[in-house]
């Protein structure tokens, strides 16, 4: 099985690494009391896993669909309301989704899609 996660994760650091304090995966949320106050972060989270029904007689051949998240940290020291901090979400997941989405991960066969988010 490909783990597109651990890709989303390498692509979001290589072309958007700069915005953020820390890119990590769902290993990595597990330190996020570590995060600086005045910190961004991005974390690829895995959502849902499906495999389709069996396509070959005699063999193994599913097709594997997954859903993957991309939480956004934004914290700003000053701003106890969260006002400004919300004003820097924007960019950011613009930022994100031109990094991956109609991006084919290695191992794949069709590109990352676009399904949904929050503003928060």
């Amino acid at each position: 099985m490909i783990d597109v996660a651990f890709a989303v994760v390498e692509r979001l650091a290589r072309l958007v690494g700069s915005q953020f304090a820390f890119v990590g995966s769902l290993a990595d949320f597990a330190a996020l009391a570590d995060v600086p106050r005045s910190a961004t972060a991005a974390y690829v989270i895995p959502l849902e896993e499906r495999a389709g029904d069996n396509e070959v007689v005699g063999a193994s051949l599913h097709q594997h669909s997954a859903s993957l998240g991309v939480l956004l940290i934004v914290r700003h020291a000053a701003a106890a309301g969260g006002g400004r901090a919300t004003l820097a979400l924007g960019p950011l997941r613009e930022a994100v989704q031109a990094a991956l989405v109609g991006w084919t991960p290695p191992g794949c066969h069709a590109p990352l899609a676009f399904a949904g988010g929050q503003l928060e």
